[in-house]
């Protein structure tokens, strides 16, 4: 196989000094948070998940509502990980510092969700209207 530097990811752990990260991803049966409510237990979740990826210097690259979903049980779920971005990034251009700042842009995109959404916040469990 050839081997393109731009092909990080699939480069073998061992080929590379740069650390190894990926995501595992599962089935979710649910609904996204536009079809239902959202309790303030599971706002909080969904932040949590949001600094657990910009902790990690994972940049959603995605972040609405339609990337959003609540499972059947009431559990938050961020779905859509196709445009994520990973700092340092090949190619990427980007400096660190606005990187930063649009993963805050993330942050308060989220905040404005768990307020100013009539479906987002209310104190009930997941609803489908």
């Amino acid at each position: 196989m050839d081997r393109r530097p731009w092909l990080g990811f699939r480069q073998r752990p061992e080929d590379t000094d740069e650390s190894v990260r990926g995501l595992l991803l599962e089935y979710i049966d649910g609904t996204s948070i536009g079809k239902g409510t959202l309790k303030a237990s599971a706002a909080s979740n969904l932040r949590y998940q949001l600094d657990c990826l910009h902790s990690l210097d994972i940049a959603h690259g995605d972040f609405y509502p339609r990337n959003m979903m609540v499972s059947k049980a009431g559990d938050p779920y961020l779905i859509d990980f196709s445009s994520a971005q990973l700092w340092p990034c090949r190619g990427f251009q980007m400096k660190k510092k606005r990187f930063d700042s649009y993963m805050g842009c993330e942050k308060s995109a989220l905040e404005y969700c768990s307020v100013s959404t009539p479906e987002v916040g209310t104190p009930s469990r997941l609803e489908d209207q």
